[in-house]
């Protein structure tokens, strides 16, 4: 695949590009945007932390500064939580299999439309004699994009902590829970009880092990680690408490599970070797290299030390791309995530993954080397000629950032790279700048604030309520709804430059505003004081969040892996007619990372083995949370709705990420046979677009046929755009007497002279 027309910022293959050393920018925000400083969701649980640093607010430990703060955390492939209701309050850990995962609505349905991980179940609770119900608080400290400390507070009082505390840090994938007690009397219960108690010698001297089996038939170890200075406590077992220290400790004590997927022994004997040491912060790298990326983990102790031989877990699709370095670190022992498959223990103090073959190639069109024969492009001519006429300001100025969004992407590359022709091109491209005008200057309505509070954009309907615009006042979906305008700027100045000898007065004007939207979603760096550090995408996971300052039972979620997708894609041809080298790397590795994660978790193709057999045939997740997947969308559950959420927008980076296999099995599953013609509106559209990728000529026959009717367009997709699509990815093109016949069609109806 390839686009028309030169190209000249593309990454040269013999240049390598730092990803994640520099900011896009460190100005303030335009003086178009009001400040607002009432946020409804205060920071008052991160008291080290000024006032003008910038906070995550869509990441793994969000429930732990929202609600009453019990929701669980899925550092995986452990579950925590802030456990009030116990005798003696602590932080609890849990990890379950997958026969333990509950479906339904109906459990014997085949597929079923959810699974989800119990939840609740306190295998191991870390607590201390001087808790006490009411007398304990919880801060939350030192907050990276993939760690933060979990600090508990004994004997506190209503005007904030005052006693000693349980400090422990939080980064994904940690093999062990591990607390950190200041002169605090431990204590270690389970809500199952324990039915067998084991005192083994510790990994050294002056050291402890434990090995505990619960009633419910699981092992978990447990060490402790004075330190120096520190007396080592002696435990005893009270039925009502648990594990009980003779005295005040201070030091380290860790638990992990012990009973591998599948395994009879090893994950003990690894465990040993590992423990005492642990994470408390991540460090990420990384560059491009003509088409392929590296990103790099690495693992930071408690004093920025190096965290040599640490164990960690990785995600299938982790392993899938590790180097040679890390591979090596494999165990092959492996347990369960709650909807992400099998994780396997990683030893080692940092973690590489390599992508080959980078969307380097893939930009404004599919072409396979060649436009349109002719015929193809009269077709589209006229096509166009009659989309000219609507009122794109009028279609274009609503009320929320995300409809407003996908309606202004219409696109002049059309006239532009298919037609060619310069008076078309200059119409499309007047029509579309004064559509964005009222959202660059901010004067939509109702318009975006900068919120002092959290540190983005956010939209000021918050003051009416917090699910205003699907949320975008929380920091709900923000990828999905500057996506659009990110990729709407990219065309608008990359057409300015070609009809203005390579200069565009639209970017010199704008350029500011444009980098502010991709600011508040993907900031690559801590050293922006106005936006933090990739707020949306989640670099463990491989895709991003859209869940932003809600608490939430399940964790946060996703139902949109294609408009996650498009957000990337967005940002791509950004960095390509700016010539900013790193955003465009950054993004063909987004990108690439997005494209490995989805096809493992989110499009299921048959024989993916990181859901249960029981869920594949949905096809697609759904919404995937980080501890359910369930087959349904939040405005309905309708299976055009479902699965077309999953296409949207229909782009050139569509068929690069979405296998045909998968395309055509989603398709015999649910919408072959005439099944699709029930499909409401626009989502017959988006369907039959998507069908392009693994059948052309099917795709081609819907949006040529004489029963075409308009209201089987997305708003924001139009018939010409569909139909360079679909020609783009034919090798071999329709029949003349098809092309002909809608020119006919069209001069009948108006759209032609």
């Amino acid at each position: 695949m390839s686009d028309f027309g030169s190209q000249s910022s593309r990454l040269d293959h013999s240049e390598s590009v730092d990803l994640f050393g520099e900011p896009i920018s460190t100005k303030p925000p335009g003086g178009q945007f009001g400040s607002f400083s009432e946020h409804p969701i205060r920071r008052s649980f991160f008291p080290k932390t000024s006032s003008n640093e910038p906070l995550s607010t869509n990441k793994f430990y969000s429930n732990l500064f929202l609600g009453d703060q019990t929701e669980g955390v899925w550092t995986l492939p452990y579950m925590i939580w802030w456990n009030k209701t116990g005798r003696i309050p602590g932080l609890s850990v849990s990890h379950t299999k997958q026969r333990q995962f509950i479906t339904g609505p109906v459990p014997s349905a085949d597929p079923y439309q959810y699974y989800i991980s119990p939840i609740g179940i306190a295998s191991i609770t870390f607590s201390a004699k001087e808790f006490a119900e009411g007398r304990s608080n919880l801060s939350l400290t030192n907050p990276h994009s993939r760690s933060v400390n979990l600090n508990l507070h004994a004997n506190t009082d209503k005007y904030g902590p005052i006693g000693h505390k349980i400090t422990f840090p939080l980064v994904q994938g940690m093999g062990f829970v591990t607390g950190r007690y200041d002169q605090l009397t431990p204590v270690i219960s389970s809500s199952f009880g324990f039915v067998g108690i084991e005192a083994l010698p510790g990994p050294y001297d002056g050291t402890q092990k434990w090995r505990l089996s619960l009633s419910n038939g699981r092992m978990w170890l447990l060490y402790v680690f004075p330190a120096d200075g520190s007396e080592l406590p002696e435990f005893t077992y009270d039925p009502r408490e648990g594990l009980v220290g003779s005295c005040e400790f201070t030091g380290v004590i860790q638990t992990a599970k012990a009973d591998a997927e599948g395994q009879k022994c090893g994950l003990e004997e690894t465990t040993d070797l590992a423990a005492g040491v642990y994470p408390a912060t991540v460090e990420m790298t990384g560059g491009v290299a003509g088409d392929v990326g590296r990103y790099k983990f690495e693992y930071k102790g408690w004093r920025d030390e190096e965290c040599e031989g640490a164990l960690m877990y990785a995600l299938p699709h982790h392993v899938a791309s590790f180097d040679g370095n890390t591979a090596r670190g494999r165990t092959g022992l492996k347990l369960q995530s709650p909807t992400k498959g099998l994780m396997e223990a990683v030893r080692g103090n940092s973690w590489t993954m390599v992508e080959q073959n980078l969307p380097t190639n893939v930009a404004w069109l599919v072409t396979h080397g060649r436009g349109p024969n002719r015929n193809a492009t009269e077709l589209i001519e006229r096509t166009l000629l009659n989309e000219l006429k609507s009122n794109i300001v009028g279609e274009t100025n609503l009320n929320s950032m995300y409809f407003s969004g996908k309606a202004i992407c219409i696109r002049p590359n059309i006239p532009h790279d298919v037609v060619k022709k310069e008076n078309l091109t200059r119409e499309a491209l007047g029509k579309l700048t004064t559509a964005l005008d009222p959202y660059v200057n901010n004067r939509q309505n109702p318009p975006l604030v900068y919120d002092e509070t959290w540190k983005g954009l956010i939209t000021s309907a918050i003051k009416e309520g917090q699910l205003a615009d699907f949320g975008n006042g929380m920091y709900n979906d923000h990828h999905f709804h500057y996506g659009y305008f990110v990729y709407t700027a990219a065309v608008i100045v990359r057409i300015e430059r070609s009809l203005n000898k390579g200069k565009s007065p639209w970017l010199e004007r704008n350029g500011d505003w444009v980098n502010l939207l991709i600011r508040d979603v993907a900031s690559p760096s801590t050293l922006d004081p106005y936006f933090p550090e990739f707020r949306s995408f989640d670099w463990f996971h491989g895709h991003s969040w859209a869940k932003g300052l809600f608490d939430s039972a399940d964790g946060k979620d996703q139902e949109s892996s294609s408009e996650d997708m498009n957000y990337g894609y967005s940002q791509k041809l950004w960095g390509l007619v700016t010539g900013d080298k790193s955003m465009e790397a950054r993004a063909d590795l987004m990108l690439s990372v997005m494209k490995r994660s989805f096809n493992q978790y989110f499009l299921l193709k048959n024989g993916n083995r990181n859901h249960p057999p029981g869920f594949i045939k949905n096809k697609v997740t759904g919404i995937l949370f980080e501890n359910k997947v369930d087959h349904t969308t939040y405005f309905g559950h309708i299976k055009e709705y479902i699965q077309g959420i999953h296409m949207i927008p229909i782009t050139p980076i569509s068929p690069w990420y979405r296998d045909p296999v998968f395309c055509r099995e989603e398709w015999e599953t649910w919408f072959s046979n005439g099944r699709v013609n029930k499909s409401e509106g626009g989502w017959n559209g988006i369907l039959q677009a998507n069908r392009a990728i693994f059948d052309p000529k099917g795709s081609w026959d819907f949006f040529t046929s004489g029963d075409f009717v308009e209201e089987y367009l997305d708003p924001g997709a139009s018939r010409s755009w569909y139909l360079a699509l679909i020609a783009g990815m034919c090798l071999v093109f329709y029949r003349t007497e098809d092309v002909l016949m809608l020119i006919a069609l069209l001069a009948g109806l108006g759209g032609a002279d």
